[in-house]
């Protein structure tokens, strides 16, 4: 009865060591994966921002501020960098 005991505790500790690798293993993957979609959210950010600057650009040379097209542009890439610096702030 006691070899069994030992046997059961050495196995008992096995596994939990193969838990735990996996378990790091596991969230390895996951801060990789976080850290890709935060690259994308930086690089969308980055993009918006250089959108609103070049339709800044268009505006003050065109003068269209009159266009409801353009201004629907506007409202919508200012609302899209203003989520995206929501969720990369989180």
């Amino acid at each position: 009865m006691e070899m069994f005991l030992w046997i059961l505790g050495v196995h008992l500790i096995e596994l939990i060591g193969i838990g735990i690798f996996f378990l790091i293993k596991k969230n390895s993957n996951l801060e990789k994966v976080v850290n890709q979609q935060q690259q994308h959210i930086e690089n969308l950010d980055f993009i918006t921002s250089q959108l609103i600057s070049n339709l800044s650009k268009i505006d003050e040379r065109a003068h269209v501020e009159g266009d409801a097209e353009l201004e629907e542009i506007f409202r919508n890439t200012i609302e899209l960098r203003e989520l995206l610096k929501t969720i990369s702030d989180k």
